[in-house]
């Protein structure tokens, strides 16, 4: 089991994307793992400049995509 906590708060051309590395299970698998997240804000405000309010990110399991290329 991986736990990690990621608070990414950049957006736009600054988020984190397409974030490569390798992780071993806990079986001794070797795995790639694909990382992207971007900052989520409250923009609901009259002046259209509201707080953070979480990450949103996703992660792929992109290992046998990679031995085939």
């Amino acid at each position: 089991m991986m736990r990690h906590r990621f608070d990414e708060r950049r957006t736009e051309s600054r988020t984190t994307g397409n974030y490569e590395f390798d992780f071993l299970t806990p079986d001794g698998q070797l795995r790639t793992m694909e990382f992207s997240a971007t900052g989520l804000y409250d923009d609901s405000g009259s002046d259209k400049k509201g707080g953070f309010i979480g990450t949103y990110g996703v992660l792929r399991d992109v290992t046998e995509s990679r031995m085939n290329a």
